[in-house]
């Protein structure tokens, strides 16, 4: 009896008004850094979309232009250190998805043995060596 209770409670949530509509992954953006980007999903489950991807046909669009940007698949890219939202409208629907950004005006120095050296190894420039014992040196060739 129980879990017949149960299961009609879940049939009932899931035909519910609440259920259905614009849904938008994820709810809300944090963003550090000049290079950070997040992608959003927006999803419908409206029968008119029968419950897809519709972030390509959906209108989307920032608050504050000089924080974040996005484009039309909705990737979001961050532009300047502060706070805005995404505004997104699907059939008279609307969501709204706070962003925060940090680390864009002041980004973390490069960092030679993080940034540089696994560039060198991958390419074979410099075999892969103990952390302490690296030792390169450059000279130019001469004519």
């Amino acid at each position: 009896m129980k879990t017949l209770s149960i299961l009609l409670y879940l049939v009932a949530i899931a035909a519910s008004p609440l259920a259905a509509g614009l849904r938008v992954s994820p709810v809300a953006i944090t963003l550090a850094g000049p290079e950070a980007t997040q992608q959003l999903l927006v999803s419908n489950d409206r029968q008119s979309s029968g419950g897809r991807d519709v972030t390509c046909m959906a209108q989307l669009s920032v608050g504050e232009p000089g924080i974040a940007t996005i484009d039309a698949h909705g990737l979001v890219h961050a532009v300047g250190d502060g706070r805005t939202e995404i505004v997104v409208r699907d059939e008279g629907e609307l969501r709204r998805v706070p962003i925060d950004i940090r680390g864009v005006e002041m980004p973390r120095p490069v960092v030679f043995e993080y940034d540089i050296m696994p560039v060198l190894v991958k390419t074979g420039f410099v075999p892969l060596v103990s952390r302490t014992t690296v030792s390169v040196k450059f000279t130019a060739a001469r004519p």
